[in-house]
Formats: C-alpha cells, structure tokens, sequence
C-alpha cells in the first residue's frame, strides 16, 4: 500500500490482517480489515477505502486408511470445489476428487487448492499416506 514512508499504517482488525509501516499487509486469518495512515508530522491521518478480505485456509482430511499397498486406493477431502495434488506423484497419485491411488513404495503428500479463493492448504495441513510394498491379500 502507499505511502511507504513519513508515517504509520495501522489495521482494523490486527488478528485478520497486519500492515508494516511500508504498507506490506500480510493476511493472518479470515476476515476483513482496513488500513490507516497516519502522517507522523501532521498527525493527520487516511482512511484507507479498499477492504481487505482474508480467506481462510481450506480444511483437508483422510477419511481413509493412512497405509495403502501398491494399487490400493485411499481417499481425501473434500471432493469437490478444487484441485488435489500430490507432491510425490512417483509415490502415489491424487485425483482431483481426493481419490489416492498407491504407485510405488514411500509416503506422499497431498495439498487441496481452493479454485474459488485460490487459498492452498498449508503445509502444515498437508496430509501424507505410506505405500507399502509386500501387502498380501486375503481370501474369505
């Protein structure tokens, strides 16, 4: 944001959004917020008309088994409303329904981008599954 100099940037709602005094705003959490100026000679300070709206971080699971053989399937959420993408795509790959497939031995992991906001799950939030070699099947 501008000015980047001769004064202070505030924000209205600090917990959602923070403004260094070069006016480089960083989104903490969702919600909205505004930015003030204040010029520190004037005292005098500026409204900032744009709102800035935070979105929030999408929420991803394993609702299924967490160890899968090779050629087994396991699956992710949500289904829908965006992209999956495997960050070992050697290891096991990922649908854009959550649908985890097993390829080779080792643990992958997964992120969901949001196509409506753009919002990635971070990598704290990645979900990893272990491929597993020498799984035996079992009759009944």
């Amino acid at each position: 944001m501008s000015p980047i100099s001769g004064g202070t940037w505030s924000s209205s709602h600090p917990a959602v959004a923070s403004v260094n005094n070069a006016g480089l705003v960083t989104g903490l959490a969702a919600g909205t917020a505004r930015f003030v100026f204040t010029n520190t000679s004037t005292g005098c300070s500026s409204d900032s008309s744009a709102v800035l709206t935070v979105n929030g971080t999408p929420g991803i699971s394993l609702i299924g088994p967490g160890n899968i053989c090779i050629g087994q399937n396991s699956q992710l959420t949500p289904t829908v409303g965006g992209t999956w993408l495997s960050l070992q795509p050697s290891i096991a790959t990922v649908s854009n329904t959550g649908l985890i497939t097993g390829i080779s031995a080792g643990t992958a992991s997964f992120r969901f981008t949001e196509t409506s906001s753009g919002c990635q799950a971070t990598p704290q939030q990645c979900h990893k599954c272990t491929v597993k070699t020498g799984c035996q099947c079992y009759w009944s």
